[in-house]
């Protein structure tokens, strides 16, 4: 980011905020995978739809609702109501 001073000159911010953003998001696991891990396999699902080189049986079909159903989990387990009343993570990851 750049930031203008009193005298009109240019000067760079530091990115540290930034820095510590990324940090967080990769502190993030979704039941124990580590988010670096889960976006690595979440692109490959991704690419393997977008070619259609994905399996149409049983084994591509496992992997599409295996990374859909840790996000919907995730997803659940921190909505209030939803966590407290309807059955949280696990409940959601069905629908």
């Amino acid at each position: 980011m750049q930031a203008e001073d009193t005298k009109g000159n240019m000067d760079m911010k530091s990115d540290d905020s930034n820095k510590k953003g990324l940090a967080k998001l990769f502190k993030i696991s979704f039941y124990g995978i580590p988010m670096p891990i889960y976006l690595v396999g979440l692109a490959i699902i991704i690419l393997g739809l977008a070619t259609k080189s994905l399996p149409a049986d049983i084994t591509g079909s496992l992997f599409l609702v295996f990374g859909s159903g840790l996000i919907f989990g995730k997803i659940g387990d921190n909505l209030p109501i939803w966590k407290d009343y309807l059955g949280g993570g696990a409940i959601l990851a069905f629908f």
